[in-house]
């Protein structure tokens, strides 16, 4: 996981899935950005840390049906993004529910800083 942005209270981050799982679990409060073709892997490797430090799950996506099935019996709030931008601006409003954000995505890093930076401003 590599640390990008701070914002106020909330650190951003930029991660693999497999690195969600180990570095994750020593966060308290996490969010995680995920789109919607890294959804399937992340619930399966994702799943000790869902609805325990990880609370919250935005999915870039239409719907979040997708992974309703898979978080009934958790306790994680679920939200769908129409594009990265909305998604981060629901992390910040979120800023109460998390300190940490993790960004699992197909932009890569430096797009995904700037995106977060321009939004702030």
């Amino acid at each position: 996981m590599e640390e990008l942005v701070n914002i106020g209270n909330q650190q951003f981050y930029y991660s693999a899935i497999d690195q969600v799982v180990d570095k994750c679990s020593q966060k308290e409060r996490c969010a995680i950005i995920v789109d919607e073709l890294h959804l399937d892997e992340l619930l399966a490797k994702g799943e000790p840390i869902i609805g325990k430090c990880v609370n919250q799950i935005i999915v870039i996506s239409d719907s979040v049906n997708k992974a309703l099935k898979h978080l009934e019996d958790k306790n994680v709030l679920l939200l769908a993004a129409c594009n990265l931008q909305e998604a981060i601006r629901f992390a910040i409003l979120g800023e109460e529910l998390n300190k940490h954000i993790i960004c699992i995505l197909k932009e890569e890093k430096d797009e995904l800083k700037s995106i977060v930076e321009l939004i702030v401003v």
